[in-house]
């Protein structure tokens, strides 16, 4: 979870620091996914205490999953189109910064996966 964090911090140290004047669409989208995953594995956190509640775990981690390859395809899909733009500079900013937003979802796949080792273990 820590990785997550740093991952999230240093997307919005490269925002402010670039002097991001807004926000494009595919980061309010990394934003979007990102949320909805810390949200799962809340809930997923909680549910480890009552472990018997295994499916409610699974289908956390399941959407975990499903919402970090939505992030992939939105990475996939922005990058070329940032080297369609001709900006060099904006290419160079935009690119870490979306390539932080999804590293991010992919700590938060990674812990939802620890929890399916839990899960594993306890079975």
């Amino acid at each position: 979870m820590d990785d997550l964090a740093d991952q999230i911090n240093a997307a919005a140290f490269r925002i402010s620091s670039y002097n991001i004047p807004e926000m494009r669409p595919e980061a309010v989208e990394f934003s979007r996914i990102i949320h909805a995953c810390i949200e799962e594995l809340v809930s997923a956190v909680k549910d480890l205490r009552k472990i018997k509640h295994k499916n409610k775990l699974r289908e956390s981690c399941k959407k975990v999953h499903d919402l970090e390859s939505q992030a992939d395809e939105i990475l996939r899909d922005t990058i070329p189109r940032l080297f369609l733009e001709g900006d060099a500079l904006a290419l160079i900013k935009w690119k870490e910064i979306f390539e932080r937003l999804e590293k991010a979802v992919d700590r938060c796949e990674d812990v939802a996966s620890t929890i399916e080792s839990i899960l594993i273990d306890n079975a």
